[in-house]
């Protein structure tokens, strides 16, 4: 093998691994979210769910796409009494995402009412959800499920222990395919 190409192979391997710094995962490296603090600027420990949301197909007119969250529920409710469970404190909620976007993260580690955190629990069903109309305790639906067969209709649980968030929880949507309700 001559020089001149010894060196060329030498160069790409080295730039090649030089730019790979986190392999190929890229959920590992996408979230950036600020963490909450105290009265006194001290981060707060958070208890929750965080993962990377990917939107495919074609994204629903604006009039039907007034909010879109990240649910944790302990277990499969119909989305469209929502008020059951947050009521009884089994849903906690994101704060809102992105509508036109590739990918968005997210977290849930709260409440919808302030101070009311995430409790340890084991989460049986988590979507992310989209409020299509005014009523916002019964116009919602999951327009994406976490699961880690791939088929929406049998979500994947998580379970949540105190004061750690459970990374990696990612979601898909595909407006174009959406799971059962």
């Amino acid at each position: 093998m001559n020089k001149p190409f010894r060196y060329f192979l030498f160069a790409f391997f080295a730039l090649t691994v030089l730019s790979c710094n986190r392999g190929l995962n890229p959920a590992d490296s996408v979230v950036n979210i600020p963490l909450p603090t105290d009265t006194t600027g001290t981060t707060t420990h958070l208890t929750g769910i965080s993962g990377l949301v990917t939107f495919r197909g074609t994204f629903p007119p604006a009039d039907s796409l007034l909010e879109l969250r990240a649910v944790a529920l302990y277990r499969k409710y119909p989305l469209d009494s929502l008020v059951y469970a947050f009521a009884n404190g089994q849903a906690f909620f994101s704060d809102t995402l992105p509508f036109h976007a590739d990918t968005a993260s997210y977290i849930i580690y709260k409440n919808l009412t302030p101070g009311v955190p995430v409790t340890p629990h084991e989460y049986g069903y988590i979507v992310i959800a989209q409020r299509y109309g005014a009523d916002y305790f019964s116009d919602w639906r999951a327009v994406g499920v976490y699961s880690l067969s791939g088929n929406d209709s049998l979500p994947s649980s998580v379970t949540v222990l105190k004061d750690s968030v459970i990374g990696g929880v990612n979601m898909t949507v595909d407006y174009d395919h959406l799971p059962p309700q």
